[in-house]
């Protein structure tokens, strides 16, 4: 059953979209790649441009966070992550619905953690830990673990 158009029924919920500061700094979709102004990219898009979070979009990328994260070997592992190094720790739950993940930057300050749950019914819920959901995101997609 579809409870769309009751919610949206509801006088009591208005949405009113951001307003757009237009500036000449460039973001990175995490999903498409392409480079896009920040008026551009959407406020709580978690990384992601209009044009891909808009209406029968196709052009993301078809690796999703998931396959990014189920490619990172359990245990630990060195890398590089935006031509910097990294040093990562990946603990599975044994039936793989529950993920705990820390990463440093080697000779720096960066800190990536963050957990993941697979719910029932193939939802699953990532919770960063103290950083936004869009720096885990694009972490977890760019990370390379040395071979």
């Amino acid at each position: 059953m579809d409870n769309t158009q009751d919610l949206f029924a509801d006088p009591k919920i208005e949405i009113i979209p951001p307003n757009r500061v237009r500036d000449d700094r460039l973001s990175k979709c995490i999903c498409c790649r392409k480079s896009k102004a920040s008026c551009e990219m959407d406020e709580d898009g978690c990384g992601i441009c209009n044009e891909c979070l808009g209406p029968g979009a196709t052009t993301c990328d078809p690796i999703s966070f998931e396959d990014a994260l189920a490619r990172l070997p359990s245990g630990h592992v060195l890398g590089t992550f935006r031509n910097q190094r990294w040093s990562a720790v990946t603990k599975r739950s044994r039936d793989d619905r529950r993920v705990w993940f820390w990463a440093e930057e080697l000779g720096g300050n960066g800190v990536v953690s963050f957990n993941w749950y697979m719910m029932s019914g193939g939802r699953s819920v990532l919770r960063p830990c103290e950083m936004s959901t869009s720096k885990v995101m694009a972490f977890v997609l760019e990370f390379s673990p040395d071979a």
